[in-house]
């Protein structure tokens, strides 16, 4: 799905470039990698529900990343992040 009408991006590159990412992904490093309410601004709120998607998914409301020993009963596998989840759809 076109999630930004101005610069022609999808949530699947959204997603994938939360999956990629070893920090927090922000508006603003939606706006510098990929243009996204870079020019009307109409993508914003889409744009923030996939980010907020991503990290509920990978079970970090704040940060959309596990801490390096993982949450409480659910451990990391060694080479996986917790983003990973997000790519995934």
């Amino acid at each position: 799905m076109i999630v930004c009408v101005c610069n022609a991006v999808r949530e699947r590159q959204i997603r994938e470039l939360v999956a990629q990412s070893d920090t927090r992904v922000r508006m603003r490093d939606l706006r510098e990698q990929l243009g996204v309410c870079g020019d009307c601004g109409k993508c914003a709120r889409r744009a923030r529900g996939i980010l907020r998607d991503c990290a509920d998914r990978a079970g970090d409301p704040v940060a959309g990343h596990a801490p390096a020993g993982g949450f409480a009963g659910i451990p990391v596998t060694a080479g996986t992040t917790a983003a990973g989840a997000c790519a995934a759809t």
